[in-house]
């Protein structure tokens, strides 16, 4: 992959120039105190997981007000307890196990080599089509490890390679941007702590060990009309005492393959949708929460106000609502189903750069104000945006989003709205909620 690299940055350099001089940033947790003038990759500290199971950790981009069309950087982890899964199933050079996040227009990919031990995942994004488009802040790449099982609680570091394809920022007008990282690491329980992190981090051995029932269902179902059929064939002396028994058999083979079939029907996994109720919604305490109101509903009286209503109140604040939900292994449909209603008096036409708040501990910069939906793990950890926009609608609109993806594990969906305190006010109504799981 270093020679991609390195041929990748010569046809850069006729296009944008030197792509960028990279700048050593910290190994510790992101300070909310310190603040990158310049561009900045941030990995967050200490996502938990378990021994022997999956976590998904993101790497995030903040532009920081630097206008950037081109990032280089290679992910260096510790090998010892976590690992990528190699397989790259639709051969598009990118382990399935990393999912990249793309604007339009924008290329990349990222590649693995085990064998390289100071960067073993080495990524670019790039933007080669004149005139040149900014990147959006936010999550370039989400990253599924697989972790080991260490004896005791072990802090796995994630961070970025100076040596092998070292962190490179370019911007638009073809100049190299000094830029920072943030390095981040995975901490992975040890089976003492196993129960303060099941809620959070799901195991994936569980899921395939309900995979074995499945196998043994055929072998009951067909086993027991072959040992039946025997007794039909002794029919010809006119034994009808045999025949009875087959009745039995076959009798008893109906219901247990009939329930299986059947299976649970398809359930909505969000309670209280339509906000008529005070329950089943957490509203993180913010410098401006959310709340149930009765100003607007698409149906019933009630629904949930995100973001700033009054000019006078504008500040910068987080303003969202979010439940938890558990999507079990196998399943066949998850969607998510919602009806928004925006209203803005910032400039819908600004780009949206929304990378929303690392709800562990730090916040990433966000620039212009922004109506979205993420999907936080059950500690409140940030793992996808799925919907970011700034409208002015005033309008009822649905919206449908496919969370398979998320299949076995325990997640929050969160409505929020975003405002920056300059200009104007956003806010987003939303009713009428469902999660449709089919297993």
């Amino acid at each position: 992959m270093r020679k991609i690299l390195v041929g990748l940055s010569v046809s850069i350099a006729v296009i944008f120039g030197i792509l960028a001089v990279f700048l050593p940033g910290s190994d510790n947790a992101i300070s909310l105190a310190a603040v990158d003038a310049g561009p900045a990759l941030s990995i967050p500290m200490q996502v938990p997981a378990l021994p022997e199971s999956v976590v998904v950790v993101p790497v995030v981009f903040a532009a920081n007000g630097n206008s950037i069309s081109s990032v280089v950087f290679s992910i260096d982890y510790d090998q010892t307890w976590l690992s990528i899964n190699p397989i790259d199933g639709n051969s598009d050079g990118t382990p399935d196990a990393v999912r990249i996040y793309l604007p339009g227009g924008f290329t990349g990919a990222c590649t693995l080599n085990t064998t390289d031990t100071d960067g073993e995942l080495d990524c670019y994004m790039i933007d080669l089509s004149v005139p040149l488009t900014a990147l959006g802040s936010g999550t370039l790449v989400e990253i599924t490890f697989q972790t080991g099982n260490p004896a005791t609680s072990t802090e796995a570091v994630v961070g970025f390679s100076v040596n092998s394809s070292p962190t490179s920022f370019g911007s638009t007008t073809g100049q190299s941007v000094l830029g920072t990282t943030h390095n981040g690491s995975v901490l992975i329980a040890t089976a003492s702590v196993k129960k303060a992190f099941l809620p959070y981090i799901v195991n994936m051995p569980t899921p395939t060990s309900t995979m074995t029932p499945t196998p043994t269902k055929t072998p009951t179902a067909t086993q027991t009309p072959t040992k039946t059929n025997p007794p039909i064939l002794t029919n010809t002396p006119t034994k009808t005492a045999t025949p009875t028994k087959t009745a039995t058999p076959t009798k008893s083979l109906t219901p247990t393959v009939t329930p299986t079939k059947t299976q649970v029907p398809c359930s909505n996994l969000i309670k209280n949708g339509g906000f008529e109720s005070v329950s089943d919604w957490e509203f993180p305490i913010t410098e401006y929460s959310a709340s149930y109101s009765t100003a607007l509903a698409r149906s019933g009286t009630h629904s949930l106000r995100t973001g700033i209503l009054n000019a006078a109140d504008n500040r910068y604040s987080y303003s969202s609502a979010r439940q938890p939900i558990s999507i079990s292994f196998g399943a066949t449909k998850a969607r998510l189903t919602f009806y928004y209603y925006p209203s803005t008096t910032e400039n819908p036409l600004l780009p949206v750069m929304f990378q929303p708040k690392e709800l562990a501990g730090w916040y990433a910069p966000v620039a212009y104000d922004t109506q979205y939906v993420v999907v936080t793990n059950s500690n409140n950890v940030y793992l996808e945006t799925i919907f970011a926009i700034r409208s002015n609608s005033r309008t009822w609109t649905s919206k449908i989003i496919d969370l398979l993806f998320y299949s076995g594990r325990s997640i929050k969906i969160e409505f929020g709205t975003y405002n920056d305190g300059i200009d104007g006010i956003t806010s987003m109504y939303v009713d009428d909620v469902t999660f449709e799981y089919c297993p």
